[in-house]
């Protein structure tokens, strides 16, 4: 089990100042105890885990996990097989309102009509949550919306569950996106109104649910980020998404208006490194302030299909040569570079032979140099030749 908070069996069994085979738990003494694997008395490694493994207690405690006995273990560990522990995984990002005077922050889960599934909230401000589908409404100080006393002030929160993996995150293409309507599970987007910084990667979820135009919907998508952070312009910080965000998350597919309407933001490197699955990238940084796309932004995402207004109505000032040379998948460049920032000439290599539309690929400017290098008698040479004239770009087939 790839799972960072997971602890098997040969991780953590142990003996008792008896020499007695024990679980470990989070009351387990440690005083003498031995690592049964070699005999030793147990690292400092044991004495976190302790600590972690008591944090957790108030968090929904740890998951023992087990399986049918065999011959070997069934005397040992009684009708079934230790394997280890699983303790809840925390995400943590920061928030400061101060869009309009609001000082509340929202819990960007959709957790509505889910029974089964707790969330652990700390608000960073001493205040505490336990989150569930019967207490998960739009109402002002429930547990799911909180109210700070201070404004333009951060604050850490940390959101912990075993559940993550049956959980959607909230997503809107309301470009307010906080909403107060009779929908029943309540305000939602609170990204857009208080995002400050992401402090931890996004625990594996299933995807996303969609909000739009002001009215409940009950779209869900799996393994998809479409609009996860879009409209976030109001408090969020410059490196305020980390380069591992998605690294949990590697069977995404989508992330169609992703980034959208971001306010002045720099893009990590890595950020879709391990995407290997990612097919839409339509309008993933459209119109957001952002001024660079770093090298390699896309070398892992080799399933890549739609670039559409990709970079539309940014403020680039320059497009590196190979951002698009692994994407051999990729079909659709419509408005990619459309209304762009500063940059006059560029050099780029296409590696797809599959593209079929790419008008408006970028907004014409007199006398600048535009190469656009494309395979040799394929589809892209063909839908790059139809709109180099009247974009002023030179295509070379290679």
């Amino acid at each position: 089990m790839a799972n960072d908070n997971f602890y098997s069996k040969g991780t953590i069994k142990i003996k008792n100042a008896d020499g007695v085979s024990v679980p470990f738990m989070p009351n387990t003494d440690i005083s003498n105890v031995k690592n049964i694997s070699d005999g030793t008395t147990l690292s400092q490694t044991i004495t976190n885990l302790n600590t972690r493994i008591s944090e957790a207690a108030t968090k929904g405690g740890i998951k023992v996990m087990y399986e049918e006995p065999n011959a070997e273990n069934t005397a040992e560990y009684g009708a079934k097989t230790l394997i280890g522990y699983v303790l809840p995984e925390e995400w943590k990002f920061q928030v400061k309102s101060t869009r309009f005077g609001e000082k509340k922050a929202a819990i960007p889960i959709y957790l509505y009509n889910q029974p089964g599934i707790t969330l652990y909230v700390d608000w960073g401000d001493g205040s505490t949550s336990t989150l569930t589908s019967s207490n998960y409404t739009k109402t002002d100080g429930s547990a799911s919306i909180h109210t700070y006393s201070e404004q333009n002030k951060i604050y850490t929160i940390s959101i912990t569950s075993h559940d993550w993996h049956k959980l959607y995150l909230y997503a809107s293409s309301n470009s307010s996106g906080y909403s107060t309507s009779s929908s029943p599970d309540g305000i939602i987007g609170c990204f857009k109104l208080s995002l400050y910084k992401i402090l931890n990667p996004i625990p594996k979820v299933k995807g996303i649910q969609y909000y739009s135009n002001s009215a409940y919907s009950t779209t869900k998508a799996d393994n998809s980020f479409a609009y996860l952070f879009s409209s976030c312009s109001y408090s969020l910080q410059s490196d305020a998404y980390p380069e591992n965000l998605f690294e949990k998350n590697l069977d995404a597919v989508s992330f169609e208006y992703c980034f959208c309407y971001n306010g002045r933001v720099s893009i990590p490197k890595k950020l879709f490194k391990g995407m290997s699955s990612a097919k839409n990238f339509q309008y993933c940084f459209y119109y957001s302030n952002i001024i660079s796309i770093p090298e390699g932004l896309f070398d892992d995402c080799i399933s890549a299909l739609n670039f559409n207004l990709c970079f539309g109505f940014t403020q680039i000032n320059l497009i590196p040569q190979q951002l698009f040379y692994n994407n051999t998948e990729a079909t659709s460049f419509i408005g990619c570079f459309t209304n762009v920032g500063t940059f006059n000439d560029f050099t780029l290599h296409i590696g797809s032979a599959k593209v079929l539309s790419c008008g408006d690929f970028v907004t014409e400017k007199e006398n600048a140099v535009r190469i656009i290098y494309v395979p040799s008698g394929s589809t892209t040479e063909t839908a790059f030749n139809s709109v180099a004239s009247s974009l002023g770009l030179t295509i070379i087939a290679e």
